[in-house]
């Protein structure tokens, strides 16, 4: 992947933080609305190669309503990124879902506006 991301909301590019923890930092400074948990189990029916113990199931949430979910590697969630490459390996990955989070929300206060707009204006 080439695609490289500006995303870094005042986030130390020297933090040896995990995964899971780079995006719920991100997630927190995008919107305070937004929040990432980690589960042990996920669905058989979406997710039926899932293996206990070795994968873990992420949800992302907007004000206590799912709004994206994933499955990944323990390891690579949870493992504190020590190692140069690992960090930047790790951040090209998060650093994509936390620009389509900033961009999602973004459109949303847009639309919003926009709609508040109208409704002011009587149309």
């Amino acid at each position: 992947m080439t695609t490289k991301t500006n995303f870094s909301f005042g986030m130390s590019l020297k933090s040896n933080l995990s995964y899971f923890n780079y995006l719920k930092n991100g997630l927190t400074i995008i919107s305070p609305h937004l929040e990432i948990r980690s589960y042990k189990l996920a669905p058989k029916e979406k997710y039926p190669t899932f293996e206990k113990g070795k994968d873990v199931y992420v949800r992302v949430f907007w004000k206590k309503d799912p709004i994206y979910d994933f499955v990944a590697e323990h390891s690579f969630i949870f493992q504190l990124n020590t190692n140069k490459d690992d960090k930047k390996y790790m951040r090209l990955f998060a650093n994509q879902k936390l620009e389509v989070f900033k961009d999602a929300l973004e459109r949303g206060k847009k639309k919003n506006k926009n709609w508040m707009l109208i409704r002011t204006l009587g149309f």
